[in-house]
């Protein structure tokens, strides 16, 4: 499917948000929307054996008020039984975010407790050249987030990699190719 331009002045549209249990995003093009490209919220939801997975989409040219290319986070405040309101068993894989005016892949916790279990994974996804950083990483404690085999490039003074207010486990990034043209 083809998402774009929602939003406006004043209103915040995402391309796709989403909550739910074992859900599968997959082959979207979204792009050109106010806020983020694609919003995974509070309960998406997954098992070790059925993860709710996000793949093989591109996201583009979103956030023009504010937002990700794609965003995968929660806060405790909306939890929905049986969730704790964050993420748990998502697998985030082969998509192409590039060209935004914020950040591109984008994790945002909750820092009031540890949680366990969330068991969230990007990994060999594509993502360049957007506005602030290529990937931002914020506010958890403990949380088991992985970030593998992806590539993250910039040819802008944009970070690649941005990590405020978080804890990572030991070698929760591997395998990361980064790249950044200072030539212009």
């Amino acid at each position: 499917s083809e998402i774009n331009n929602n939003g406006w002045p004043g209103y915040v549209g995402h391309g796709i948000y989403t909550k739910g249990i074992s859900g599968l995003i997959r082959g979207n093009k979204v792009h050109n929307n106010a806020g983020f490209g694609i919003h995974c919220w509070a309960s998406c939801y997954g098992s070790s054996d059925k993860p709710y997975i996000i793949e093989q989409n591109e996201a583009y040219e979103n956030g023009q008020i504010s937002g990700s290319e794609l965003v995968v986070g929660g806060t405790l405040s909306e939890a929905a039984p049986p969730n704790d309101g964050l993420p748990h068993n998502v697998l985030v894989r082969s998509n192409m975010l590039h060209d935004g005016k914020g950040f591109g892949l984008d994790y945002l916790g909750s820092c009031r407790e540890t949680v366990y279990g969330t068991n969230v994974t990007f990994s060999e996804n594509v993502v360049w050249n957007n506005a602030k950083a290529q990937l931002l990483l914020r506010n958890f404690n403990r949380t088991e987030i992985r970030v593998e085999n992806n590539s993250f490039s910039s040819n802008s003074s944009a970070l690649l990699v941005r990590v405020i207010n978080a804890w990572l486990q030991e070698n929760a990034l591997d395998g990361n190719v980064y790249y950044r043209d200072n030539s212009s």
